[in-house]
């Protein structure tokens, strides 16, 4: 794809000693800094694609906003993300409190084989590079959303960018990761009101504590014949 990879030679080394040249295609990152109101909110490593999307996702997973119309205008500027809202930017520590979530959408065993044969097809950045994390969004049996980032945080972000844009409710939501489930991916589930979280990887022990504490549901090791249930 280009400008998302380039190709850069290598050296094969053989377990027999052998060696040769060799190219292979590579992922380019490219930092990209949220600024609102003067403040600089966060530094993202990113894959160029999809950016106001994936700040967008950011301030709702970040809890910097409450819902989307509080963001009047996203400008993506050389390496800034330039953010202007509508409502006074909140601190930290003025940012509204995770809560547990009470509710959960419906799902089946059918839904997480899907996401799973859907990964297993493949993405094209992954494709080519094979240096991607992928995130797909399902509602009522349907995939509605597909996404890779450099950062599996990033298209989750993505992800959640996408529905607030198209205003798919997320509670009705599943969020298919192929990334590793730590505690700061589960709270940004929560952050969006994601009550079904999916991975092909293993969780935390973090993760499967706050996912049980703040109610979701939380389904690993999915693959397309198996997964395993951790909260």
């Amino acid at each position: 794809m280009s400008g998302l990879t380039e190709r850069v030679s290598t050296r094969i080394v053989y377990a027999d000693g052998s060696q040769k040249e060799g190219t292979s295609r590579v992922l380019r990152e490219r930092k990209l800094s949220v600024l609102c109101q003067g403040t600089q909110l966060g530094l993202m490593t990113c894959t160029d694609t999809e950016l106001e999307r994936l700040v967008l996702g950011w301030l709702c997973t970040q809890r910097v906003i409450n819902a989307p119309d509080e963001v009047l205008s996203i400008e993506i500027r050389n390496d800034s993300a330039l953010v202007a809202l509508s409502t006074p930017l909140r601190v930290a520590a003025e940012r509204r409190a995770l809560r547990r979530l009470t509710h959960t959408p419906q799902w089946c065993p059918k839904d997480v084989f899907t996401l799973a044969r859907r990964f297993r097809e493949g993405m094209p950045l992954h494709g080519e590079t094979g240096a991607t994390h992928s995130c797909f969004l399902m509602r009522a049996g349907a995939v509605l959303y597909a996404c890779e980032d450099v950062g599996r945080f990033n298209a989750v972000d993505k992800a959640v960018g996408f529905a607030l844009e198209q205003g798919v409710p997320l509670r009705e939501c599943l969020l298919y990761t192929s990334g590793r489930v730590s505690e700061e991916l589960v709270h940004k589930c929560v952050a969006a009101e994601v009550a079904v979280l999916i991975s092909k990887a293993i969780p935390t022990a973090q993760a499967v504590a706050c996912a049980r504490e703040l109610g979701v549901t939380l389904l690993c090791r999915a693959w397309e014949d198996r997964f395993e249930q951790f909260a």
